[in-house]
C-alpha cells in the first residue's frame, strides 16, 4: 500500500509528505474546496498556519477529496467488493465498509459486466476497415 493516493499524493508531492499527513489527520473522508485566503474555522483551520499558507496559495480553489487512510494495492479494492456483493451487501453497505464512496463500488462492480458481443459487420473506428 503506498501512504497517499489521488489528490493527496499531488499534495505530497508538491508540499511534502508532511503537509498531506496534516490535512489528512483535519480532513481525512472530506472532499474539499481550498480557499485562496486561510479560514479562520472549519477543519482546514486546524493545520499548523505556515501549512495552511503553503495549501492556499498552491491549490487556490481546487477542490481536493482526502482519502481517510492509506491506499490499497491496484485490484485488492475490487476483489473486497466484488466479494463484499457475493455476500449480498448493498453498494451502500460496501461503501461504508470499505471507507469509499457509493460511486466507487458501482464503478467496480459495472467493470465485471461482459462487453457486447463482437459484430463482425462492424467498422473499425480507426482504420475504417471491417473488423474481424
Amino acid at each position: 500500500m503506498s501512504e497517499f493516493c489521488g489528490d493527496l499524493k499531488e499534495v505530497a508531492d508538491i508540499l511534502g509528505p508532511e503537509v498531506a499527513r496534516a490535512l489528512r489527520g483535519a480532513c481525512g473522508g472530506l472532499e474539499i474546496v481550498i480557499p485562496e485566503k486561510p479560514p479562520a474555522s472549519g477543519p482546514l483551520s486546524e493545520l499548523p498556519r505556515e501549512m495552511l499558507e503553503q495549501l492556499c496559495a498552491t491549490f487556490p480553489r481546487d477542490r481536493l477529496y482526502i482519502a481517510k487512510g492509506t491506499c490499497p494495492r491496484p485490484g485488492e479494492t475490487r476483489a473486497r467488493v466484488h466479494d463484499l456483493a457475493r455476500r449480498g451487501m448493498t453498494t451502500q453497505q460496501i461503501a461504508r465498509r470499505l471507507g469509499i464512496t457509493d460511486r466507487q463500488v458501482r464503478r467496480h462492480l459495472a467493470g465485471r459486466r461482459l462487453s457486447a458481443p463482437h459484430d463482425p459487420r462492424q467498422m473499425s473506428l480507426f482504420d475504417g476497415r471491417k473488423t474481424g
